[in-house]
């Protein structure tokens, strides 16, 4: 998953995701930690609010709905 991605959490709720926090930074092969995201649909209890966006376990996330694509 990269920033743009709309994904679908375990409860329904729906989010574009806006930044990624690495397991271990710096290292190539690092898993996901968590995502900064903005809420499409109301807001779960287990999100946690990081300035204008919201902190999500990667373990949280049900699907990818739609991939971000890049524009020229």
């Amino acid at each position: 998953m990269k920033v743009g991605d709309l994904i679908e959490c375990n409860n329904d709720y729906r989010a574009i995701i806006m930044g990624v926090e690495m397991l271990y930074p710096g290292h190539p092969q690092s898993p996901v930690r968590n995502y900064e995201v903005l809420w499409l649909n109301g807001v779960p209890k287990h999100s946690r609010k990081f300035g204008q966006f919201y902190i999500l376990s990667a373990f949280a996330v049900k699907r990818v709905i739609s991939r971000a694509t890049a524009s020229n």
